[in-house]
């Protein structure tokens, strides 16, 4: 998990770089996908912020 998320976050970083003024529609749905995988119980700890 604390794997996929890492490249995951990467990705998508890299995306809107990319993207730069055109991904402002996609950021809210990308930013809550991100943080339901924070709340998942299964996510490694190390992945999340103390």
């Amino acid at each position: 998990e604390y794997a996929l998320y890492s490249i995951a976050v990467g990705l998508i970083g890299d995306i809107f770089r990319a993207l730069q003024e055109a991904s402002l529609p996609y950021c809210d749905t990308f930013m809550n996908m991100l943080l339901q995988m924070l709340q998942s119980p299964i996510l490694n700890r190390n992945t999340k912020p103390a």
